[in-house]
């Protein structure tokens, strides 16, 4: 009798972690399209306005060069400035190894798989030291 039921319990467990992995593989693909859609139509409307006003690639570079801090960098976005919208879907496009391993390190969490959170931890660390280190 007793091992019927850690039978059982063992299936139970098989199934609700088979049914984590579906939903987390189905929000990892569905925010990721997210980005990359965003990404792609920030870059192309700040590429196209810059074509519709007529801005030299220096003017471009002069804009980007202005912004001293985060606010500038708001600002400009919320202005419509085309270096702005374009560098935005850059960091969008950056951002999406950081957002899938977060998801990943999530779905491990969730499945109290210790191991690959601390490999998932420590990925999003070389990645933002990646960042930083010049």
């Amino acid at each position: 009798m007793t091992d019927e039921l850690h039978n059982l319990i063992d299936e139970a467990e098989y199934l609700r972690s088979r049914q984590l992995q579906l939903f987390l593989r189905r929000i990892q693909r569905w925010s990721l399209w997210a980005i990359v859609i965003t990404s792609i139509t920030l870059i192309c409307v700040g590429q196209g306005l810059a074509w519709s006003r007529g801005l030299s690639h220096e003017r471009l570079r002069s804009a980007i060069s202005t912004w001293h801090s985060l606010t500038d960098f708001t600002r400009a976005i919320s202005g419509g400035d085309a270096a702005a919208l374009m560098m935005l879907g850059i960091v969008c496009g950056i951002a999406m190894p950081f957002l899938r391993t977060l998801i990943v390190g999530a779905g491990f969490l969730l499945q109290r798989n210790w191991l690959h959170v601390a490999i998932a931890i420590m990925v999003i660390a070389i990645m933002l030291l990646g960042l930083w280190i010049k």
